[in-house]
């Protein structure tokens, strides 16, 4: 199923303006995500996310919380990259995930989580195939047309594969309530699954496994 809404993010939307191309379709669907460093915090983020330059991006992954600002098929301004120049066209087919912080800090316990449960849900509702760099994950520095270190070395990638094929005692259990529950759309158990996972987090308690 193809969603554009996260059910775990806050809703946090940014001008419409901000989107787009007058060439290419309003909405796209997306093959993978560019995970950057945002270089900075709230105040800073929502400066220019809501200023006049041309930078705009799907999510935010904060120390407490995920927003969102754009619906996931929109086409951000995130990558420096709209030609189809290296197989990937970043602006068009790519989601873009900042993570706040910056260069030389280590993402924390809960950015991985929340950010790792992201890729997890843009993996399940867009089809994405797996969890492959340069293939569904990317960084700024290899997408865009313009020099930059982001995310100056700040997504550990092994870490997050790690975490992604955990294959837990509650995602089990999760399993036998689909044959239990056979009425429960998968819309419903994915949203339950998303759902709890940030309620864990929330209480500062390990997702079981």
């Amino acid at each position: 199923m193809i969603a554009d809404f996260c059910p775990f993010a806050v809703q946090r939307p940014a001008p419409a303006w901000k989107q787009g191309y007058s060439w290419l379709p309003a909405a796209t669907r997306k093959r993978g995500e560019v995970k950057h460093s945002a270089e900075g915090y709230w105040p800073g983020i929502y400066s220019r996310l809501d200023g006049s330059d041309r930078a705009s991006w799907h999510f935010t992954v904060g120390y407490d919380r995920l927003e969102q600002h754009y619906p996931v098929s929109a086409l951000c301004w995130h990558g420096g990259d709209v030609g189809d120049d290296g197989g990937v066209s970043a602006n068009a087919e790519l989601v873009g995930v900042e993570h706040l912080g910056l260069a030389g800090q280590a993402l924390t316990e809960t950015q991985l989580e929340l950010t790792v449960a992201l890729s997890r849900w843009l993996h399940e509702t867009q089809g994405w195939p797996g969890y492959e760099r340069g293939r569904e994950w990317f960084e700024h520095r290899e997408v865009s047309d313009s020099p930059t270190s982001c995310p100056s070395g700040r997504i550990p990638w092994a870490k997050l594969k790690e975490m992604l094929m955990v294959d837990s005692l509650a995602d089990k259990q999760l399993k036998v309530i689909r044959v239990l529950q056979p009425d429960l759309t998968a819309a419903d158990l994915d949203a339950l699954v998303a759902r709890l996972r940030y309620l864990f987090l929330l209480a500062g308690k390990p997702w079981p496994a």
